[in-house]
Order: C-alpha cells, then sequence, then structure tokens
C-alpha cells in the first residue's frame, strides 16, 4: 500500500501584499493501511491539503512523499490514487453496474473479466442487489456505496474522501460510517478523510490531525485528542456536547487552589494541582476552566449551584442545559470570545433516572481529574510542562 509524508507543505494564494496563507507549513506522516482523519471549521485549509496530496493542487512550498518516492511534480493520475466526493458524480445514463466498472471498461479489460469484478466489489459494498438500477433509482446512501465500489475497483493505492457523508441525512450517515470503517479494513488501503463532523472523526479514524487557519493544532488517536487537548479549541471542537469553559481567578491557599467564577468556588487539592503546574505558578493568574458535560457529579451539597433551563433525553442520559452566573469562553477559528452577558450557559450529563426541576437549582461537584485549565489569551492546555516552558527562569 502507501506511506504518505508531507514534508514542510505550504499552500499561499496570491502575493504581496496580501497572500492568503491556505496551508501554513505542514509535517505529517500517514501510515501504510491508515485511516487518517483531516478535521477543523469551514476554511481551515483540510480540502486544500487533500487536494495536494491528490495532485490536484500543487503546494508553494514543500513536499509529497509517497512511500519515499518524492511526488511533489507528479499530477494525479501518476500517483494512483482514488477520490470519492460530497457528491457520488455518477454517470446517469449507465446502470450501476456499468458505472462500476465504467474504469475498467477504458483500460479495455474483458468483459467477462470486467463482469467479476464488478460482482465482487459490489458485494463488498452491498450494492449488488442494485447492478441494473441507474442512478436516479438509488437513495443518497446508496449511490455513495456506488461511488465507493467504482472506487475500489481500480484497486489504488490511496483512498482520498471529501466529506463524501455530508449530504446524507443522520441514519444513512450512520449506516455508512460502519460500512466505511469495514471496506478499509478489509482492503488495507491507505486513506485521508476530510470531514467537520467530528462524531466521523471520532468514530472512524485510527489518528485525526486537527486544523486550524492552514494549521495542525494537533495529531493524535481519537482518545488521546480528547483525553489530552493541547488547547482549548481542540477541546471544544472535539466532544458532543462542547466542553464547558468559563473565565475564573485562580488563588493558592497551604498548596491547594481555589477556582472563582461569579459567586462559584472550587478547591483542588495539592495533588490535583500539581496537574495543571501548581497552586504557586497559577496564584493570582486569570485561567479559563474546562469541563465537559459528563465530568460533573450532581450533588446536593455541591460547591457549584446552578439554574436549569430545560433538559434532553438522550439514550441512557439527559443533558440538562443550565445557567450560572459567570463569563463563558468560546473557541473561534480565529481567537477565543467571551460573553459580555452575566449567565453563562451550562450543560450537564445527568443519569438517566435524574428528576429533572426546572424550578430547582441544581448543586454540582466536579470530578477534578476531569478538570482542564486553559490560558485565557492563547487557548494553550496548562499543565506542569507547558508553566516549565513559559515561566522566566
Amino acid at each position: 500500500m502507501t506511506t504518505i509524508e508531507l514534508r514542510g507543505v505550504t499552500k499561499v494564494h496570491g502575493t504581496a501584499p496580501t497572500p492568503v496563507v491556505a496551508v501554513a507549513p505542514t509535517d505529517l506522516t500517514i501510515l501504510d493501511g491508515e485511516f487518517f482523519v483531516l478535521i477543523g471549521p469551514s476554511g481551515c485549509g483540510k480540502t486544500t491539503l487533500l487536494r495536494i496530496i491528490a495532485g490536484i493542487e500543487h503546494p508553494t512550498r514543500g513536499d509529497v512523499v509517497l512511500d519515499g518516492q518524492v511526488v511533489t511534480d507528479v499530477g494525479a493520475r501518476g500517483r494512483d490514487v482514488a477520490m470519492i466526493f460530497q457528491s457520488s458524480a455518477l454517470y446517469p445514463n449507465l446502470t450501476v453496474a456499468e458505472n462500476i466498472g465504467f474504469s475498467l471498461r477504458l483500460a479495455k479489460v474483458k468483459r467477462r473479466v470486467i463482469a467479476q469484478r464488478v460482482h465482487d466489489v459490489a458485494s463488498m459494498v452491498s450494492v449488488d442487489h442494485l447492478l441494473d438500477r441507474f442512478p436516479r433509482q438509488l437513495s443518497g446512501g446508496e449511490g455513495q456505496r456506488v461511488a465507493m465500489a467504482r472506487t475500489l475497483i481500480r484497486s489504488p493505492h490511496l483512498f482520498l474522501m471529501d466529506e463524501p457523508m455530508s449530504q446524507l441525512d443522520a441514519k444513512l450517515r450512520t449506516e455508512l460510517r460502519a460500512e466505511l470503517v469495514r471496506v478499509q479494513r478489509q482492503v488495507g488501503v491507505t486513506t485521508v478523510y476530510v470531514t467537520h463532523d467530528q462524531t466521523e472523526a471520532m468514530s472512524m479514524g485510527h489518528r485525526i490531525a486537527v486544523m486550524r487557519q492552514g494549521s495542525v493544532v494537533q495529531c493524535g488517536t481519537p482518545e488521546h485528542l480528547y483525553r489530552e487537548p493541547v488547547d482549548l479549541f481542540v477541546a471544544q471542537f472535539l466532544g458532543a456536547p462542547p466542553m464547558n469553559a468559563w473565565v475564573a481567578s485562580a488563588h493558592a491557599s497551604d498548596g491547594a487552589l481555589e477556582l472563582r467564577w461569579g459567586a462559584q468556588r472550587l478547591v483542588i487539592d495539592e495533588r490535583s494541582a500539581a496537574r495543571h503546574g501548581g497552586a504557586r505558578a497559577l496564584d493570582g493568574r486569570e485561567v479559563v476552566i474546562g469541563l465537559r458535560p459528563d465530568a460533573f457529579v450532581i450533588d446536593p451539597v455541591g460547591p457549584i449551584v446552578v439554574s436549569p433551563g430545560f433538559a434532553e433525553q438522550i439514550g441512557p442520559h439527559q443533558l440538562v442545559h443550565a445557567t450560572l452566573a459567570a463569563s463563558s469562553v468560546r473557541a473561534v477559528d480565529d481567537g477565543y470570545v467571551r460573553s459580555s452577558e452575566h449567565l453563562a450557559p451550562l450543560i450537564v450529563a445527568a443519569p438517566s433516572g435524574y428528576e429533572y426541576d426546572p424550578w430547582r437549582a441544581m448543586h454540582l461537584d466536579v470530578d477534578r481529574e476531569r478538570l482542564m485549565l486553559f490560558d485565557p489569551v492563547d487557548g494553550r492546555r496548562l499543565t506542569s510542562d507547558a508553566l516549565a516552558v513559559s515561566s522566566p527562569a
């Protein structure tokens, strides 16, 4: 199969004095047989990076290396890649079987061989019962499965997928996600998948690269990115519902750390405070508290008091939407925005049996091991290592 290396790959549109950096200098290695996901908000450069890997676009600087061979100046035809886009782009006047076998017909492969190959790949993606139909007779999910079969029949060394499920409904996307993963594991072809949907990224990828404004912010396994985000942008982008975040002040006391935001007070013991750099290092600083909805514990004497608004029943738990007196923080494409309102939103993942009462205050405690602290200016995660690097000698 194929290993991909990006060495300082950069893409700049336009010239001075107003150049637009679509992709900042990027170094990535995508392993042989890996399902690698590029994720980020619209306009972050993920599709441009995919097109550079495909050979459709040429980088301004840097090299693309496939299996140790520099292919920067080799076009898409010479890279043996196959792409699947948002639209299945099937030929409307051809049957499913003819669409799937089209590339083999162009290569003048014998009809008997084409028929067998078409049947094999159609069975692999569960469209063998649709071979005599035309594209207009297919659902969206069936059309994308046919597009997958048309790609598979070429036996390419590399699959590149640009948001292939963005136009499908939720049920079809769930089904097709499982189908894509199963087929990719079966054929073992290196796959690069572009999406803005964190559910797709977390459920499908061996590894994920999170992009923002043309740069790869963090790269790792889904679990690592979820549990150890490098900054608030990654923390809020990955996870549904997104992480709660508020501005707070930190105060040291006998090795412990007290966080104050609005009327809320939360004490972190010395051991837990050490994970964030230590109480002494944070004393007097402004920080951003980050808590995922499932990091809360409903406790009648909990130190955090919120006002419930409404609840959503989501499978085995409820999502309680509440407010508290504080200033919230939200990561956006080019920075971090603090709310100007005095009441900040908060989402709590409560057990399914929790008796939600919109007229009664909700008392919460926090799993200290799940709490994260971030710098309020650049959003970076505050850890003992991060503070050691940023602290003056």
